[in-house]
């Protein structure tokens, strides 16, 4: 069963397929540079393919990153 650490939005523990770790919520608001380094090391550690980073990274931006990002038409996450 994964084990999740309720403040930090991450889960440890691989079970039934699901992330070991989560990518924090991106809302547009602080350092895209340093949230993208983030969301590759998950990506990393999940070893998800680009198609998958392509929809972990469309479900975990909102707000005002995930407006800008609809205005692209992005199908491969080489491309985003």
């Amino acid at each position: 069963m994964a084990k999740k650490e309720a403040l930090s939005g991450h889960v440890s523990g691989k079970t039934n397929g699901r992330p070991l770790v989560l990518p924090e919520l991106y809302t547009g608001l602080g350092d895209f540079l340093q949230w993208i380094d983030h969301f590759e090391n998950v990506a990393a550690v999940n070893d998800w393919n680009d198609e998958a980073k392509l929809l972990w990274l469309k479900a975990r931006l909102a707000g005002r990153a995930h407006t800008a990002f609809k205005r692209f038409a992005v199908t491969t996450y080489s491309e985003a």
